[in-house]
């Protein structure tokens, strides 16, 4: 789904919660992602999605990509999930430059395992950074 930069606070815990609810929660997901692609200023596009052996076990209207082989810088989120936004924000625009890392044109992702509680909001998020 697309979002424009200032809903996104309100529309993406939306998007999650009808994904647990349609489809996380009918299976046993121990790791769910959250793939931004597209991203600038104004606007992203934000996928909530599982890891699959293959399309075919995944339900008819679900969307699907494949993610290419790719080098990541990887930082953590730690804390409410509220604050997400201000950890992406620090990624992009202070470490990324102060590690001298460019950013590659494939799509970026936050994943979710057994560290983080969808319950509460609360735990250890990994971002994943496709860099050059």
């Amino acid at each position: 789904m697309t979002h424009a930069m200032p809903s996104l606070a309100i529309e993406i815990p939306k998007q999650w919660q009808a994904f647990r609810q349609q489809y996380a929660a009918t299976r046993n997901c121990e790791v769910t992602y959250g793939i931004c692609c597209h991203a600038n200023a104004i606007e992203m596009e934000y996928m909530c999605a599982v890891e699959t052996a293959s399309f075919a076990l995944a339900p008819e209207h679900a969307g699907k990509m494949i993610i290419p082989a790719q080098k990541y810088a990887v930082f953590l989120h730690e804390g409410p999930i509220t604050d997400i936004g201000n950890s992406w924000d620090q990624i992009l625009h202070q470490l990324m430059p102060a590690l001298n890392l460019e950013d590659a044109p494939t799509p970026s992702f936050e994943r979710y395992d057994q560290r983080y509680n969808a319950m509460t909001g609360m735990g250890t998020v990994e971002i994943y950074c496709p860099i050059k």
